[in-house]
Parts: C-alpha cells; structure tokens; sequence
C-alpha cells in the first residue's frame, strides 16, 4: 500500500503557482505524521549528538508539521524544509523556515557542510532512479556536516494482507512510476546504496508495518482515515471523476480493512564520514 496515491514529482508541479493548504489537506498530513511518530515512538531515531541546538533539512516538508514538531521538542534547534509541491506554506515558529523549490533535479540549493541532520520522508518519488543512484546520495553528503546524520523514511510500494483491488492498484502505480524513470522499489536497495556510498558510514535499516484499519488499533484507525483522505484527495484530483472510479476507491479504502491490510514503512540511518572524497 503506502502513500501511493499521492506521489507528485518536480516534473508534474513544475511552473504551477502556490496554492493554500485547505483544513482537508492539513488533517490528512497531521494524521500521517502523528501515525509515524506513534508507529516508530518518535520524530526520528539518529543519534544527533546536540539536537537540541542542531541545524536541521527535512526534505518534503509538506506543510511543515514534523518541522514545527520539532522545534517544539526542541526550542533551540534550526529547521528548513523544502518542498516541490507548490504550497502555501502556514504559519510557523521563527526558528522553522519552509521554502518552495522548481525541482530539485539540479540538487539541493545549500552550501557544503551546512545540516548536523537531515530528514526526508516520503520521497521516493521525488527522484527518478538514475537520479537516486548518481546524485541523491551526493548531493545529501555534499550538505551535511562531517559527522552529521542522514534518516530517510518511505514506504515500501506493496503492502501485507493486501485484497485484490489493492494489488491491481500497487501493480498500476509500479508500471505508472516505473514508465516515468522513478523507482517503485527504491526501498528493497537503499541500504546497499548507502552502503557503497564513498562518504556514508554505518548505514542501518528498520522496518515497521503500519496496520490499516480499527484491528490495529488507534494506529490503525488513523491510518485507515489517512488512506480514505488520501484516496478521495486523489480522485479531485484526478480530470475526471466518474462514479465508477469513486466506488472503486471506497472499495478499496473497506477492502484494506477487511483483510487487515498493513503497509510496510522503512528507516534508513547513516552517518557522514568526518573524512570524505570529493564524488
């Protein structure tokens, strides 16, 4: 499962104009962030030494909610978030900054060495493929500080207990994301990307199923709310909306509950080098 249905790249926002958050849209982002921090018992796992004071990059931002949530956490920490999809950004704390970016295909627009962290979430199809094996990686080291902290968090494309609309729908979104160059499987080699990457160090995995529906608890309840937000969200999206493309959706969003379907979610942790290469 994941958060499919909501993937946009930098080539299907590009050049369109900021548009405001709608009390919809930031209920179905609060839900998602507050699922994640639940499900994995906290904003982030890296051993950040100092946080508390840490310059800190979320990379798709969104609209800033985890940002917000940990200068809350942590009064004295610096957070920016950049974000692709063209929003208008709320309101935020002093020490937050969220900024738009075109693309981010050229790279990140910071200097050398400027995070003690950085954290991306739900990126996966920020990037096409070729771009998260020669650049992504990079350009993450380029900017963190030596000895600084990488977390990237995603979702596994796919899901356990899935019925079979899910599947006809995970398998439409890999041909859909694969056909653009983006890589729907980007999970499953991570680790071994990090690992024979020149100035990371350390690199760990964690896997954690996130259960879709009341069975799972209060977890799971949130969880079924956010996949019902994000599916309708999709179809108003979507250039027509026909009747039968919406009882499809319904029927998906009570299938997932029937089978106690669970998405996978994955945390990626890796350390700078303090001597790195030039890549």
């Amino acid at each position: 499962m994941g958060n499919s249905y909501s993937k946009k790249t930098a080539a299907n926002v590009h050049g369109k104009k900021g548009r405001k958050i709608d009390d919809d849209e930031i209920d179905r982002l609060q839900i998602i962030h507050h699922v994640f921090r639940c499900l994995w018992e906290g904003n982030f796992k890296a051993p950040v030494p100092k946080i508390e004071d840490a310059k800190i990059l979320d990379i798709g931002c969104r609209s800033g909610t985890w940002a917000c949530d940990m200068v809350s956490d942590f009064p004295n920490c610096h957070v920016t978030g950049i974000e692709i999809d063209p929003v208008m950004f709320p309101q935020t704390p002093k020490n937050v900054r969220l900024i738009n970016v075109k693309s981010f295909a050229q790279g990140f627009p910071f200097e050398d060495n400027s995070f003690d962290f950085i954290h991306m979430r739900f990126c996966w199809a920020f990037f096409t493929h070729d771009q998260w094996k020669n650049k992504v990686l990079d350009e993450l080291g380029r900017i963190l500080k030596p000895g600084g902290w990488l977390e990237i968090v995603d979702f596994t494309v796919g899901g356990l207990n899935m019925g079979p609309m899910s599947i006809k729908l995970i398998q439409n979104v890999i041909t859909e994301s694969t056909s653009r160059g983006m890589d729907p499987h980007l999970t499953s080699h991570l680790l071994d990307l990090l690992k024979s990457h020149p100035n990371f160090t350390s690199p760990s995995h964690q896997i954690k199923n996130a259960p879709c529906g009341d069975w799972g608890g209060s977890i799971g309840s949130d969880y079924a709310r956010y996949i019902k937000l994000t599916i309708s969200k999709s179809i108003e999206e979507m250039p027509s909306k026909t009747r039968k493309l919406k009882e499809n959706a319904d029927n998906v969003f009570l299938e997932v509950q029937e089978y106690r379907s669970s998405s996978i979610t994955d945390r990626f942790i890796a350390q700078k080098k303090v001597n790195t290469v030039s890549v």
